[in-house]
């Protein structure tokens, strides 16, 4: 499922151009605003309207053919924030481009294939929460929640009773709406709310993260009269418009 300004990897088969050299160059956004459109000869549109893109990258030898195994794609993109879809589906279409150049002397793409990647169900929110990963790929810990002294709580570096950021994609429209590819503060539309245990935790903000687009994050303060299990957990349930999820976190109360 995917909703408005979510964090979307697209993987398939040969969808940007490889270019002559080896090892294929990785193209990865510059850290520029607004996000590119077009990246590594690749362009996506998502119910027809052009995506941002963050990462663009097919792996193999030029020299091979498309259909040979290895010659796998990957792109990271930001949904727009204006999908339409009458039927709650939505198409992803990669445009592979190739450079053409002009008498003035610049460069000019222009489409070489196009291929439906696949359909997905479009939502109001679709919320995913960011976990650590470690070098074999894998997540490290349930969930990224960062400390008010800016680390992470892991089992060596348990939660307080103090203000946690958990940080995720997917919460859908935003007040006031950022321009596709740019990031800003702005809160997200839909009700944001989290519970440790039973109890409900005040959440201080909910929504654009500000410095990358399509991150967000949910600070919230973890109630005083909050207690572990007998394993020294905390449940903690985020709950962003209809979608809720529940993470087992480590907690130490004094």
């Amino acid at each position: 499922m995917v909703s408005p300004g979510k964090m979307v990897t697209l993987w398939g088969n040969d969808f940007c151009s490889l270019g002559t050299t080896i090892p294929i160059p990785v193209h990865l956004w510059d850290g520029k605003l607004p996000l590119p459109f077009e990246l590594g000869g690749c362009r996506v549109k998502v119910g027809g309207k052009v995506a941002p893109l963050y990462f663009a990258f097919t792996r193999g030898d030029p020299n091979d053919p498309p259909s040979k195994e290895g010659r796998t794609s990957q792109i990271n993109l930001v949904v727009p924030q204006d999908i339409t879809s009458g039927n709650g589906q939505i198409d992803f279409l990669v445009e592979k481009l190739k450079p053409v150049s002009m008498p003035d002397g610049s460069t000019k793409y222009e489409i070489e294939s196009q291929s439906v990647v696949f359909w997905a169900e479009t939502v109001p929110v679709a919320p995913s929460f960011f976990a650590p990963i470690g070098t074999d790929g894998l997540p490290t810990y349930p969930i990224s929640l960062q400390k008010e002294n800016g680390t992470w709580v892991s089992g060596g570096n348990p939660a307080t009773k103090e203000t946690l950021v958990a940080f995720f994609t997917g919460g859908g429209k935003t007040d006031p709406q950022i321009p596709d590819g740019q990031a800003g503060t702005a809160k997200i539309t839909a009700p944001c709310s989290v519970s440790v245990g039973a109890l409900p935790a005040e959440v201080v903000y909910c929504g654009n993260q500000g410095q990358y687009p399509g991150l967000q994050q949910l600070n919230f303060r973890l109630p005083e009269e909050v207690k572990p299990d007998a394993s020294g957990l905390l449940k903690i349930t985020f709950s962003i418009g209809s979608k809720s999820q529940s993470f087992r976190v480590n907690f130490n109360e004094e």
